[in-house]
C-alpha cells in the first residue's frame, strides 16, 4: 500500500511538473531552455513542411523571404535573446537570490522555494547590500559559468541558475559517497554546453556594467587581459562556440580564452575546406553566415576569395534571410568600406547581386502568395523591407537603384489591386525611401517618374518627400522666377 501511495505521489508530482512547464512558469526555466528541444536540428529541410506551401521560395531551408524567423540563425538569436532577458528579469525579482543559507553541501542542490520566492517589486538597496555589490555577485556567478572548464555539469533539479555549491568542477564530488551517490548525482546533472555559457554571458552583459565584468574577469583570473578588445573577442568566441556546437562541428579548443585568441579566418578556411561543399543537413545558411563572420570580424584584412565564395553559395542556394544577414554583416563589419578603399569591384558587385537576389525572391513570394490568397504579416514584412532598403541605400553598393524602385512599385500595385492596401503601402514606402536617398539628378528623376506613374504614388511622394529636397525644389523655383524676371526686364 505504501508503495502504491508512493507511486501515485510520484505521478502527481510529474503531472504538476509537466503542467508548470506547459504554462511557462518562470521558476522552471533552466539555462539550456527546453524551448529549443522540439526543433529537429538534423532535419534536412530545417523547417516544418507546412511553411513551404505557397511560399514561392525554392529553398526549403528558408521558406520565406519576408518572415523574420524563417532562418535557423534568426530563430536561434531570437531564442537566445529572449531567454537571456527572462533570466535577467528573474534574477532581479528573486528574493534574496544570493543568500543560499539552506544550501546542502551533501547534495549540491539548493532549495528552489527559498531561492525563488517571487516578489511584486524589484529588490531595493539596503544598508547590507548595495547595488554595486549585487552587480559583482551577479558577475561572479555568471562568469563562472561562462569560463567553466570542459566537462562541467549542473544539477538538473536546480533553478535556472546554479547555486554556490553547484558543479562547476569535480570538487563537489569529494563530499559524496563513492558509489551510488555519485552515480545518482551524475544522473541528475546536465553537461554545461556552450549555449548555456553564451546565454550566461548575455545575462551578465544585461545586469552588469562593463567595468564590473572586467574587474571580475581579472580578480577570478579568468584572463589576464581585460581590455575592451579582448573582452569583445571573448564574447565573439563564446558565440562562435555556441554556433559550432549547435551544428555538430569540431571546435579547436574547449577553453573560451583560447578560442578567443585563435585566428578566426584560418578557422573559417578549415571549416570551409572540410564542410563547406558537403550537405549541411539544413544548416547551410547558418554555417555560411558563421564563416562570413569569422572572416570579417575583428580583423583589418579580409579573405576576399572566401568572402565572394560565401556570397555566391548563398545566392546559389537561394537563402534570402541568410543573404540579408550576410549583406548586413558585410556593411556593419566595415568589409564594404574596406573593399571600396581597396577598389575591390568584384566584392561590391557580389553584395549588389545578393541584394538584387533578395528582392527577386521577395517578388516571387509576394506574387505567389497574392495569387493564392495567402495573407501577409505586415509588421514582419515592414521590418524586412526596412532592413533591405538600408542595404540598398548603403554607399558604394548600388549606383542606380531604379530597378528596385520599379520592383517595389509593381508589388505595391499588385497588393492594392487585391485589396491588400497595408501591404501595398509598405512597398510604396520602400520605393520612396530609396528614391529620397538618390543624389544623382537624372536617376532621381527616373525613380520619381516611376512612383508618380500611379495616383497613390503621386500622393505618397508628395507627403513623404524630405524637407531638404522640398526646400531645394522651392529654392530652384525661386531662382528660375528671378532669372525670368531679369530676362523680361530687357524686353
Amino acid at each position: 500500500r505504501d508503495g502504491n501511495t508512493s507511486n501515485e505521489s510520484q505521478k502527481n508530482a510529474n503531472k504538476q511538473k509537466t503542467t508548470k512547464e506547459k504554462t511557462d512558469v518562470e521558476c522552471e526555466f533552466v539555462m539550456d531552455m527546453d524551448i529549443i528541444s522540439d526543433q529537429n536540428w538534423s532535419n534536412d529541410s530545417g523547417t516544418n513542411n507546412e511553411n513551404n506551401h505557397g511560399s514561392g521560395i525554392t529553398s526549403s531551408e528558408e521558406p520565406s523571404a519576408l518572415k523574420s524567423l524563417s532562418s535557423l540563425r534568426e530563430s536561434s538569436n531570437h531564442i537566445c535573446s529572449r531567454v537571456a532577458l527572462r533570466i535577467a528579469f528573474l534574477i532581479c525579482f528573486a528574493e534574496d537570490y544570493h543568500n543560499h543559507t539552506d544550501a546542502s553541501p551533501e547534495k549540491g542542490i539548493l532549495s528552489k522555494r527559498s531561492k525563488m520566492r517571487s516578489r511584486s517589486k524589484p529588490a531595493r538597496k539596503s544598508h547590507q547590500c548595495f547595488e554595486g555589490d549585487l552587480a559583482l555577485q551577479h558577475a561572479r556567478e555568471l562568469l563562472c559559468i561562462v569560463f567553466a572548464r570542459q566537462g562541467s555539469t549542473v544539477a538538473s533539479t536546480c533553478d535556472f541558475l546554479f547555486g554556490e555549491n553547484s558543479a562547476y568542477d569535480d570538487s563537489i564530488l569529494s563530499n559524496l559517497p563513492e558509489n551510488s551517490a555519485k552515480e545518482d548525482f551524475h544522473s541528475k546533472s546536465k553537461a554545461l554546453s556552450f549555449a548555456m555559457r553564451h546565454r550566461a554571458l548575455r545575462v551578465a552583459t544585461i545586469l552588469c556594467p562593463q567595468e564590473v565584468i572586467a574587474r571580475v574577469v581579472l580578480e577570478e583570473t579568468f584572463s589576464g587581459d581585460v581590455g575592451d578588445d579582448h573582452l569583445n573577442k571573448c564574447a565573439f568566441g563564446s558565440f562562435v562556440a555556441m554556433e559550432v556546437e549547435a551544428m555538430g562541428l569540431p571546435l579547436p579548443h574547449s577553453d573560451l580564452v583560447q578560442l578567443s585568441v585563435m585566428h578566426f579566418p584560418s578557422y573559417a578556411r578549415t571549416i570551409w575546406r572540410n564542410h563547406g561543399g558537403s550537405s549541411s543537413r539544413g544548416f547551410s545558411g547558418r554555417l555560411l553566415l558563421l564563416l562570413l563572420e569569422l572572416g570579417v570580424n575583428h580583423h583589418d584584412t579580409v579573405d576576399w576569395e572566401l568572402f565572394v565564395l560565401i556570397f555566391s553559395e548563398l545566392k546559389r542556394l537561394e537563402l534570402p534571410r541568410s543573404l540579408l544577414l550576410a549583406c548586413e554583416c558585410a556593411i556593419q563589419s566595415s568589409a564594404v568600406s574596406l573593399a571600396t578603399s581597396q577598389k575591390r569591384l568584384d566584392v561590391l558587385r557580389i553584395v549588389a547581386d545578393a541584394t538584387r537576389k533578395i528582392t527577386e525572391l521577395i517578388v516571387s513570394e509576394v506574387e505567389t502568395n497574392v495569387g493564392a490568397g495567402i495573407e501577409f504579416n505586415v509588421l514582419e514584412s515592414s521590418s524586412t523591407l526596412h532592413r533591405l532598403v538600408t542595404v540598398i541605400n548603403t554607399d558604394n553598393i548600388i549606383s542606380d537603384p531604379t530597378w528596385f524602385v520599379q520592383a517595389s512599385i509593381d508589388l505595391s500595385n499588385q497588393c492594392r489591386v487585391r485589396g491588400l492596401k497595408p501591404m501595398g503601402s509598405e512597398f510604396m514606402k520602400a520605393a520612396i525611401r530609396i528614391t529620397n536617398h538618390i543624389t544623382d539628378p537624372d536617376i532621381f528623376c527616373n525613380a520619381s517618374s516611376i512612383i508618380s506613374s500611379t495616383a497613390d504614388g503621386r500622393v505618397a511622394i508628395g507627403e513623404s518627400m524630405s524637407y531638404e529636397r522640398r526646400d531645394a525644389c522651392q529654392q530652384k523655383s525661386v531662382y528660375n522666377e528671378a532669372i525670368h524676371d531679369f530676362e523680361r526686364s530687357f524686353c
